[in-house]
């Protein structure tokens, strides 16, 4: 059971391999096998797999990784964590539950998530990870994106699944590419209050010259579950749907103002006033 100060706010499932001892005294192990942990908000870790498997079985409870403060918002109930270690190098790790949906993919990546550009993965690595189904787990991939403003994705890899399934994507653990780079990333900079009237009046301008209103595309286009509130993979997608084509992780950085890692319907229909025209021709040369 984990300590008070160490407990999550919700459940957290993790794909962990559980290794058949051959030898009570010798660490020498045969068959592995996947089975699933779980981390309750009172703090007990419990292990779903059967009588038989924990008899003779060790499992890694290093499978176990998960942040407590509040993160980012990706998809569903699925946040982005990030930390620094004491070497210089970062790490971003992924938490929460996708909401059930059917996943139909045959063969090719189907795209989960974004990742904002400060959080671009090193290289594409795989995660397996649980399913809801007792005994079920599938294969993930965070991988580094091309596309401006975004830095990364989570893509689903099953070669062919066609089914309802809640998936846990917790245990995605990765380390960020290239981390002065990331530093340099348009929503980690300091902005000044006028560069940041200017971007978002552009993209408010933006969208109003598609919907006339800015409550209009926010109810079509951005909050279409009607939550009050979006995520970043919902904002981007947004953002694309009203032809946005500027960075979509500057952009969310300089809404989301009370750092909730969520973006509020009052955030995003914020009058931030005008931009001091002395400052256009300097912001437009840097």
């Amino acid at each position: 059971r984990l300590p008070e100060c160490l407990r999550p706010l919700r459940p957290l499932a993790f794909a962990a391999v559980a290794r058949e001892a051959k030898s009570r005294r010798e660490r020498d192990f045969g068959n592995q096998r996947l089975v699933t942990l779980t981390v309750a908000p009172d703090g007990w870790i419990r292990i779903e797999a059967s009588l038989e498997t924990l008899a003779r079985s060790a499992v890694d409870l290093g499978a176990i990784r998960f942040s407590l403060d509040r993160g980012l918002a990706l998809i569903d109930e699925v946040r982005l964590h990030t930390c620094t270690l004491d070497d210089g190098r970062r790490l971003a790790v992924v938490q929460g539950c996708l909401a059930a949906r059917a996943f139909h993919a045959e063969g090719s990546p189907l795209l989960i998530t974004h990742l904002p550009t400060s959080c671009r993965p090193r290289a594409p690595t795989p995660f397996i990870v649980p399913g809801a189904r007792p005994g079920s787990y599938h294969l993930l991939v965070v991988r580094p994106a091309s596309l401006r403003g975004l830095g990364g994705d989570v893509a689903w890899c099953d070669n062919k699944f066609q089914c309802t399934e809640v998936v846990s994507l917790s245990g995605l653990l990765y380390e960020v590419g290239d981390w002065e780079a990331s530093l340099r990333a348009p929503e980690v900079r300091v902005w000044t209050l006028n560069r940041k009237l200017i971007v978002v009046a552009e993209f408010q301008n933006k969208v109003r010259g598609r919907f006339n209103e800015l409550a209009v595309a926010w109810r079509g286009s951005f909050d279409v579950a009607a939550t009050g509130w979006i995520n970043f993979t919902q904002f981007c997608n947004g953002c694309q749907a009203v032809g946005y084509k500027g960075d979509f992780s500057r952009l969310w950085d300089m809404l989301d103002e009370d750092r909730s890692g969520e973006i509020s319907s009052k955030e995003f229909s914020k009058n931030y006033g005008e931009p001091c025209c002395e400052s256009l021709l300097q912001i437009k040369a840097e």
